[in-house]
């Protein structure tokens, strides 16, 4: 479980991020983050893996509450994929990306090349392995950069605008792969599409406060609602899974 508990955080020079922001998400449970530009979508994802400190508040994983003096722990049980994978991807191979993790947990090359392959092998992006990141298709990256925080086993998972830039096969193999996934799922997105096939519960954002948590089809078909987060309504939305066939 991912849980934030009454989540504040404040900029250095004043300016306001997020919120009070509580909620919590099961293992397995897939939850679209939405909101309009600056209502502080990132700033909350960053600040669920402790890279923006709270002003207040708290945010945990399986009953594991984020310090500064556990924070190594903690950022192993909670991974990001960030917005642009070319931030994740800087090695020669995506092998060695993927790897990478692992390696830093002190595992052994062999540990760390068996713990690669099998999330490559589970996310069927084998092809992928000698390849140069540098030779990678926005899709391609977006899957090794995924596979890259699978490789380190969190417990929940972020992720930012996952399908930005991709194209309409590479959100396909997306929304498979992350259906698959038994971690508790956070998910920020623009693309109403992508959540209402992988999402059934939705937050929405404005201001850095959170304005609604309910069943994605209640909130995304609610034009006022959606209007007032900077949003448009999404009519109809698909069953789970049914649009990506």
């Amino acid at each position: 479980m991912l849980t934030a508990r009454n989540l504040t955080v404040t900029y250095p020079d004043g300016g306001r991020g997020v919120e009070d922001v509580s909620f919590d998400i099961e293992s397995g449970e897939s939850v679209a983050l939405a909101g309009g530009n600056g209502a502080g979508k990132t700033t909350l994802l960053l600040a669920l893996v402790g890279i923006l400190p709270a002003k207040a508040g708290s945010v945990e994983v399986g009953g594991l509450r984020f310090s500064k003096e556990n924070r190594v722990e903690y950022r192993r049980a909670v991974g990001l994929v960030f917005q642009n994978p070319d931030d994740m991807l800087f090695m020669p191979r995506a092998l060695d990306d993927i790897m990478f993790g692992p390696r830093n947990l002190g595992l052994s090359e062999t540990e760390a090349r068996q713990r690669a392959y099998e999330v490559i092998t589970e996310l069927g992006i084998d092809h992928l392995a000698e390849r140069s990141p540098l030779k990678l298709s926005g899709g391609e990256k977006r899957m090794a950069g995924l596979a890259a925080v699978l490789a380190m086993r969190p417990s929940a998972l972020l992720l930012d605008e996952p399908t930005a830039f991709l194209d309409p096969r590479a959100r396909r193999v997306l929304i498979r792969a992350l259906e698959r996934l038994p971690q508790a799922k956070l998910i920020a997105t623009h693309d109403l599409a992508f959540a209402g096939a992988l999402c059934s519960r939705a937050l929405l954002l404005k201001e850095g406060r959170l304005y609604a948590d309910g069943p994605r089809d209640d909130l995304f078909r609610d034009e006022r609602l959606m209007d007032e987060c900077g949003l448009e309504a999404s009519l109809p939305i698909p069953a789970a899974g049914v649009y990506w066939r």
